[in-house]
């Protein structure tokens, strides 16, 4: 990776296909990475690790899941290419951060359903749901009360 120069524009409102990076590589070869590889790239190296496997099947599980899978199996394909993606700088990802979650974690509405459905029913079988510990309330509270939110727009359920 050291050979490689690159050139990074910063947006602060990107909707996912602009131009993020481009890295040349010693060959002439133009790498373009676009803002959604960025944030595919946030999800797995904040939430996932850094494991590629568990973000290709992730990328399965939300809206436009084949668009997604791509992104995510390009991206594991150059990462092992390159010897590492380069690093995300500090800036980019606080600003990012948040948007690479929404933009990634968008749940299917089929599948929104069928976990909604499977939770009521394991609620009617143990008779109400375990309590949630403090620690773990506090840690999720504010990313359940986004996640709701963001739903509510989407569905257009706001007035």
């Amino acid at each position: 990776m050291s050979e490689q120069s690159n050139s990074t524009i910063t947006l602060r409102h990107p909707t996912g296909a602009e131009i993020y990076q481009e890295i040349s590589l010693p060959n002439g070869q133009v790498i373009v990475l676009t803002y959604n590889d960025l944030w595919m790239i946030i999800v797995c190296q904040t939430t996932l690790d850094g494991d590629w496997t568990r973000t290709r099947q992730a990328a399965m599980m939300v809206v436009d899941p084949m668009k997604k899978r791509a992104i995510a199996d390009r991206l594991w394909r150059l990462d092992q290419r390159l010897d590492g993606l380069l690093p995300i700088p500090d800036d980019v990802l606080k600003l990012h951060l948040h948007r690479a979650h929404v933009w990634m974690m968008v749940v299917d509405p089929m599948k929104k359903r069928a976990i909604a459905d499977r939770l009521w029913r394991l609620d009617q079988r143990l008779d109400g749901l375990l309590p949630i510990p403090d620690d773990v309330l506090k840690l999720h509270l504010h990313r359940a009360h986004v996640w709701f939110n963001e739903r509510m727009v989407s569905d257009g359920k706001t007035g």
